[in-house]
């Protein structure tokens, strides 16, 4: 698996191709990669953010959706939730 910091990295690239796509895409992914980066620098953000950003990623998940991006989408979900829980411990 990526590590965090390729998944931030790969996240803000998605970013940059979503933007003149679809801006809530875009959003999306830019929240992701910012909130990777913060938490690796040691931010801890407040658990409105976190879960409004984890519940968006979830959505974006559908692999019924126009895009097929879901897998990216899981793998940011899933850095966020690890760093969360390491962070916890």
């Amino acid at each position: 698996m990526a590590s965090a910091a390729e998944v931030a990295n790969d996240m803000a690239a998605h970013a940059a191709y979503w933007d003149k796509r679809d801006k809530n895409i875009a959003r999306a992914c830019r929240d992701a990669a910012h909130q990777i980066r913060g938490m690796l620098s040691g931010e801890h953000p407040d658990g409105r953010t976190y879960s409004g950003l984890f519940g968006r990623l979830l959505r974006l998940e559908n692999p019924r959706s126009h895009y097929q991006v879901y897998p990216n989408f899981t793998r940011a979900r899933l850095v966020l939730h690890e760093l969360k829980i390491a962070r916890e411990k």
